[in-house]
């Protein structure tokens, strides 16, 4: 738990922080984000039923005074309220966490999304970047198989013009694998095989009004 100060509002916040990483392939890393669910916070007293989480407008404005409150020193909250938020805190998880859950599963599908797209994109500029090199090859190839038809090649020079034909012939095949494989390998590697919700904690601003 975690009150960070007074902050310049009317009324009692909450906020229950968490973040969701996305794994990949062999445990990489591919997206870390911060999930926030803010709410009025009411004393348990008199809440019915629960704590009822802010829209987005309102959650903004608790994210800006929580910066504010953070920017400046903070000014003490009293013994009094820490013991209300104390005995609250427990119940106050219970009823933002389900909230917490369902915007991080609306936030993962967003964030898999995107990740496929960037995935797509480079996989296709791997495409055009193999593309690109087996057609400077062929076109290698084809002035090489014009100088022979129009010289008269000693034997040296005819082996070694073969010899850096077999090569680029080779590269040719090996291009032809990699134009299957590697696209492929970079979608793939873009794939979320885990996704982890850590909770970060859960932070309280007072009223200086209160």
């Amino acid at each position: 738990m975690s009150v960070p100060g007074v902050a310049p509002d009317a009324i009692p916040r909450v906020a229950l922080i968490g973040r969701l990483s996305l794994f990949g392939a062999g445990g990489a890393r591919l997206h870390d984000e911060l999930i926030e669910i803010t709410a009025r916070w009411v004393d348990p007293a008199d809440r019915k039923p629960s704590l009822r989480p802010y829209g987005e407008d309102a959650t903004q404005r608790t994210l800006e005074l929580l910066d504010e409150t953070l920017a400046k020193a903070p000014k003490a909250v009293a013994d009094t309220v820490i013991k209300r938020i104390s005995a609250a805190l427990r119940r106050d998880v219970e009823e933002l966490t389900p909230h917490l859950e369902s915007r991080a599963e609306t936030a993962r599908k967003a964030a898999e999304k995107a990740l496929t797209e960037r995935g797509e994109r480079e996989a296709q500029a791997m495409r055009d970047l193999l593309a690109d090199q087996e057609k400077r090859i062929r076109e290698t190839i084809a002035k090489q198989d014009l100088a022979q038809l129009s010289l008269d090649l000693g034997d040296i020079d005819r082996r070694q013009a073969e010899a850096d034909r077999k090569y680029r012939k080779g590269r040719l095949d090996r291009l032809a694998e990699d134009r299957e494989r590697e696209p492929r390998r970079i979608v793939d590697g873009y794939l979320t095989r885990a996704a982890r919700l850590e909770p970060v904690g859960i932070v309280y601003l007072w009223p200086a009004t209160g």
